[in-house]
Order: structure tokens, then C-alpha cells, then sequence
């Protein structure tokens, strides 16, 4: 049976930050054949700028993941008018809301929800995953040994790939100032194009080093631009 001829449950993917979630709605996307499509509902928590699009995309016909990016920060106003959605969407949209705790989401949408938990990577995991992106283990070790429990994740290596590769940061810059929870602190006082910014960084590789790239590229050709 393909993916055209099933009617796909709503599924809640939850894990910590960096945890691989995104990972594995990726994977499960190729796995099905099913085309992506992302609410960030970080940045619109009541869902009143969406709602026309999320309304569009429900009833597509195409096989599509919908994919409900920070479903745990939507008001309870939001999380009503998206359990009307999951009542009357298209069978062919797979509604997937990912978050990182469920206690915040309404137990009637819950209850329409297949669960998964993503559970943080272990040491070893994060060893080979290092190795095979050419980061040597003295490297990996330093830098997991300094990195809180929390933070040893995915995310991190790409992060810590990117730090050693490249020359763009200044040198007091380390992975033990705990720069992602200083991003994750600036988010609120963004411009709603650079928190769109932020969270192409996370779905594409997710690090505070790649919001810092894009930030400073941007920077730079608006610069050159006003030259």
C-alpha cells in the first residue's frame, strides 16, 4: 500500500531541543514520499496569520506532511481551531505537531495523536556521528565534557563542525558559554524575517553558529548594497 492510499493519524514527535525531532520527520517524510509543509508556530502562536494557508494546505489533495513546528507554544484559542482542522482535513495531509513537552497541549487533541518520543542521543551515538563529519574524538571529547547534559545533542556537533571550520567567529567564542541558550534568549525581540532566518537555520542544520553566519552574510550585503 503507498502513501496515496493511506489515511495517516495526526502524530505528536516529542523531544528535547536538538534531540533529532526534525530529523525524524526528514526521514519520515522521504520514507513515505510525502511533500513538507512547515507552520512555524513559534513565531505565530495564535495561528491568525496562518489560518487562511493552514485552511488551504489542509485539504490538499498531494500527500503532504503538515508540519506544525513548536506546537506547544500555540494558545489554547490556537490549539481549538487546530483540532477543528484535524476533524475535516484532507486524508491525503498528514498533521505531525512537534514539540518539545506535551503537558501544554489540549488532551482532545492528544487523543486524536499517535505519539513519539525522540529520545536524546547517547555519547557513543554522538561519537560516530562526529567521526563521520571529519571532527577528530580529542576534538568531540573536550568539547562534550564542557557541554551541560541538556545540550548534548545533535545540534551540537553540527554546531561544533561548523565553530572548528570556520574563520568567522571571533576566538572567545566556545561552546562553553553556552551560546544557544543566549540565541534561544534573543528570539522574542527578533524581527519576524530574522526569526524566520532562525528557524531555517534549525530545519537546515540548527545551530546558534549558523544563525550567526546568516546574520553576519546578511549584514555584509546589505552593507555592500549601501555602498
Amino acid at each position: 500500500m503507498t502513501s496515496r492510499s493511506i489515511h495517516f493519524q495526526p502524530r505528536i514527535v516529542c523531544g528535547a531541543a536538538g534531540s533529532g525531532k526534525s530529523y525524524w520527520i526528514q526521514q519520515y517524510a522521504k520514507e513515505h514520499d510525502l511533500e513538507v509543509l512547515v507552520c512555524p508556530c513559534r513565531i505565530d502562536r495564535t495561528l491568525r496569520e496562518q489560518r487562511t494557508k493552514l485552511h488551504e494546505w489542509c485539504h490538499r489533495l498531494q500527500p503532504s506532511i503538515l508540519w506544525l513546528e513548536g506546537a506547544d507554544d500555540l494558545t489554547p484559542e490556537a490549539q481549538s481551531f487546530l483540532r477543528r482542522i484535524l476533524e475535516t482535513n484532507s486524508p491525503s495531509v498528514h498533521f505531525i505537531l512537534e514539540c518539545r513537552t506535551i503537558e501544554s497541549i489540549q488532551e482532545p487533541i492528544k487523543s486524536r495523536c499517535l505519539i513519539t518520543v525522540v529520545n536524546p542521543p547517547g555519547r557513543q551515538q554522538l561519537l560516530d556521528f562526529a567521526k563521520s563529519a571529519g571532527i577528530s574524538e580529542h576534538v568531540f571529547t573536550a568539547a562534550y565534557d564542557n557541554w551541560p547534559t541538556s545540550k548534548r545533542t545533535w545540534r551540537q556537533i553540527n554546531g561544533l563542525l561548523l565553530e572548528n571550520q570556520s574563520t568567522d567567529f571571533p576566538p572567545n567564542v566556545s561552546w562553553n558559554n553556552n551560546i544557544w541558550n543566549e540565541i534561544e534568549k534573543e528570539f522574542d525581540t527578533m524581527t519576524p524575517a530574522e526569526q524566520s532566518d532562525y528557524l531555517r537555520c534549525r530545519h537546515l542544520g540548527g545551530n546558534p553558529f549558523a544563525f550567526a553566519a546568516l546574520k553576519a552574510s546578511t549584514k555584509k550585503e546589505t552593507e555592500q548594497k549601501d555602498g
